[in-house]
């Protein structure tokens, strides 16, 4: 059968990697997401969210978090900006890590910002409530990518948990739109943060 087998997959896994899989907090991954869905971030306007994915880094265990805003008009000076969505006067990221300093980074990168909700007479819940309804939880932004962020918080308390020894640093970068990011895998985070504030 082609059907996926979470038992038998771990038996293919090591104790490190199967002691990761049952720190995972699933339950708090839908609450930090419901927290996040709940404060509105159309694009152009995040600073809010911003200030609580620090919060929720911080209390995950991430090290050294930061929030810094970069002037609108910096990055639109950078040859390699490839434009903005809509317009803004800054562009707030998020940063945060765990780990081993100065080994190799992996970095786990989101964005928090979304779309204008629209017609808000053509919703059936409240864009901004993140009500669940049979399982799924419904919200401007639960699955792009607020969720994918939640699924970051959650992969950094499932290492403080476990006490899983990194043989790398794990940076977690938000920013405000993953559009706005630079050409390379550079984000706007990496390029115009002072990472030496940060280094030890």
């Amino acid at each position: 059968s082609d059907a996926a087998d979470p038992a038998r997959m771990r038996t293919m896994l090591g104790d490190g990697e199967r002691a990761l899989l049952d720190a995972i907090d699933r339950e708090r991954i839908v609450a930090d997401l419901r927290t996040l869905v709940r404060v509105p971030s159309v694009t152009g306007d995040e600073v809010a969210v911003a200030t609580l994915a620090a919060e929720h880094l911080r209390d995950a265990g991430a090290q050294d978090v930061m929030v810094r805003s970069i002037a609108a008009g910096h990055i639109r000076d950078d040859p390699s900006f490839p434009g903005a969505e809509m317009p803004r006067q800054v562009l707030p990221f998020v940063l945060g890590r765990l780990g081993r300093p100065r080994s190799p980074r992996l970095l786990l990168v989101g964005h928090l910002a979304v779309v204008p909700i629209g017609d808000a007479a053509a919703w059936s819940v409240d864009p901004w409530a993140a009500e669940i309804r049979d399982g799924r939880l419904y919200g401007r932004g639960a699955c792009d990518m607020k969720g994918g962020f939640a699924a970051i918080l959650g992969a950094v308390r499932a290492l403080v948990r476990s006490r899983v020894s990194l043989d790398v640093e794990l940076t977690g970068d938000a920013l405000a739109r993953i559009e706005e990011a630079f050409p390379k895998g550079a984000t706007a985070g990496e390029r115009y943060a002072d990472m030496s504030t940060i280094d030890r």
